[in-house]
């Protein structure tokens, strides 16, 4: 999801097996005809789009060749055209979950790919206007895997990642790292949760290189529950979230999109005390929980992505399953 205005957005996903492309403008939401994939593609969807102004965005994802997954990637100016991704030497498959676009001419992918010794490594690639590069990220020491999940750039000088690692008993727990958009990464130190057995990252955002905030959710041996992740320009420290809605037995936030340094809204789903998942949305700061409809007649309904142009002003979207024709069908809320 991304907004360059309250009143103009993007939105990415699938359907029915193939890539999906909505826009907002003026109130209105239209699909737009994504670009054609490779010949051969049996499948594609899109997880991530950047937008640096309305005529200039980037989604990303993954297509299905038959007998593996690759990397996607795709850019519109007056209409979604297919751009040439590359694969890292000896990737078995690859994907990509997010993409941010400072100017027409920089932006930078993240993801994973399986290697040739079938080891999920981080995948990460800057766009300069014309082609995509591959860039090396940085590991963990002592790390059995690697995907990055999300990022973003306050400028072309300062970008931020955030993924998660497995540990040598195949534990997962939270990594980020910065780059400084030419040709130097640093690694971070991101703290694992109180009670977590495993952390997964999904969302991030950044107002400058010493305001950035991370969300995703955590399991332990009875539960899954939201996390928060905050970096202050010279560490990561948790969060304290509010409590979620009386009742609930779960909750994970997967998007976050912040307007200031004190100025958060994130998205996700809790799960009800009937096992129903449900929408589910916190702002900071300080985090509170915030009412947020769900449609009248769903089983399950959750909100994957959020776009801010104010504090007062955001679009989320994801999706709800229909019990009455049991199909799944896009979400759309606005915030205001």
């Amino acid at each position: 999801m991304s907004c360059t205005a309250s009143t103009n957005c993007e939105a990415v996903g699938s359907t029915d097996g193939a890539a999906l492309i909505e826009r907002y403008s003026s109130g209105t939401w239209s699909q737009q005809t994504a670009a054609t994939p490779p010949a051969g593609t049996v499948s594609s969807a899109l997880d991530g789009v950047g937008c640096s102004a309305s005529n200039a965005c980037t989604a990303v994802g993954n297509y299905d060749d038959g007998s593996s997954t690759w990397a996607l990637a795709e850019r519109w100016t007056t209409a979604w055209a297919l751009q040439t991704f590359p694969r890292p030497s000896g990737a078995q498959s690859s994907q990509l979950s997010g993409v941010a676009c400072v100017t027409s001419t920089y932006c930078l992918a993240v993801g994973g790919y399986v290697d040739r010794s079938g080891v999920q490594q981080p995948l990460a690639a800057t766009w300069n206007g014309t082609s995509w590069a591959l860039q090396t990220v940085p590991l963990v020491s002592g790390s059995t895997g690697t995907a990055l999940s999300g990022v973003t750039c306050a400028s072309t000088t300062s970008c931020e990642v955030v993924g998660s690692y497995l540990d040598r008993t195949n534990t997962p727990f939270p990594t980020a790292a910065a780059y400084n958009g030419v040709s130097t990464w640093t690694l971070q130190s991101v703290p694992t949760p109180r009670g977590a057995s495993a952390t997964f990252i999904s969302g991030l955002s950044c107002t400058s290189a010493s305001a950035c905030t991370a969300v995703g959710y955590a399991t332990n041996a009875t539960s899954v529950f939201a996390v928060a992740e905050r970096w202050n320009g010279t560490g990561w420290a948790e969060q304290t979230l509010a409590s979620a809605p009386a009742g609930s037995t779960g909750s994970a936030l997967i998007g976050v999109s912040c307007t200031t340094s004190t100025t958060c809204n994130a998205v996700g789903y809790y799960i009800d005390s009937a096992g129903k998942q449900r929408s589910y949305s916190q702002t900071w700061t300080p985090w509170t929980v915030v009412s947020t409809p769900n449609p009248s007649v769903f089983d399950a309904a959750a909100v994957n992505g959020i776009s801010c142009t104010s504090s007062t002003a955001c679009i989320s979207v994801g999706y709800f399953y229909d019990t009455s024709f049991s199909l799944l069908h896009p979400l759309a809320q606005r915030y205001s």
